[in-house]
């Protein structure tokens, strides 16, 4: 079951037991912009020190929950943010444009991008 939620002063869906944000259901824009640690770390980039972590549901079918960071809560070993970088900005057009595509389809899996974000 799913219910509707502000997040980062937008509406979307969330699961209805713990009204937790459902990632791959965020507006494109908005999913485009969060990476769990692991996909920061793998892109040169790190939580500041002060840097929110928001828990979130992967997808509706995951009853797992894992923490997101937006990209203006990370940097990299110079302190440059994701917006001062060609590469992911080049990288999150391509995520946002894919999110865009899926929706309603199943999800990146289901056009043939599931490892896009990894």
């Amino acid at each position: 079951m799913y219910t509707t939620v502000t997040f980062m002063g937008r509406d979307v869906t969330a699961n209805t037991e713990d009204e937790l944000p459902i990632k791959n259901h965020l507006p494109a824009d908005l999913g485009a912009s969060f990476r769990t640690l692991n996909q920061w770390l793998n892109r040169g980039f790190a939580p500041k020190a002060d840097a929110v972590g928001y828990r979130m549901h992967p997808s509706v079918m995951a009853r797992r929950t894992y923490v997101y960071f937006h990209e203006s809560d990370v940097e990299d070993d110079c302190g440059h943010s994701p917006a001062d970088s060609a590469s992911y900005l080049n990288e999150k057009q391509m995520v946002e444009s894919a999110l865009k595509e899926s929706t309603g389809a199943g999800g990146l899996t289901a056009i043939g991008m599931k490892g896009l974000m990894d």
